[in-house]
């Protein structure tokens, strides 16, 4: 996991500049540190179980065990965060720590 240190370093250095407030910036942070230390397995085990790739999948309609490459819109990705961040009650960076461990 980086430091505290480290995650402010790259939330600077990507978002100088960007218009997000403070509130915002911490939210990313807490993202970072929670999702950024997994590798590239971990996250799809609670990924490939949400509507955009179940239904990226169906689309597919390619045999169990081959690989797809359906593109999952934005707009289906921005209402599976939402959907997450309602079920789990995610209003703060605090809540994204806490979903974190449950995931």
């Amino acid at each position: 996991m980086r430091s505290k240190r480290g995650l402010i370093e790259c939330v600077e250095r990507d978002f100088l500049g960007a218009p997000f407030s403070e509130d915002e910036l911490e939210l990313t942070m807490a993202v970072c540190d929670a999702f950024g230390k997994c590798s590239g397995p971990e996250p799809s085990k609670f990924t490939y179980k949400e509507t955009p790739w179940i239904d990226a999948k169906t689309r597919a309609s390619a045999p169990e065990g081959e690989k797809r490459n359906e593109p999952i819109t934005l707009e289906s990705m921005k209402d599976c965060l939402m959907e997450i961040a309602r079920k789990y009650e995610i209003h703060s960076a605090q809540d994204v720590r806490r979903y974190a461990e449950i995931a």
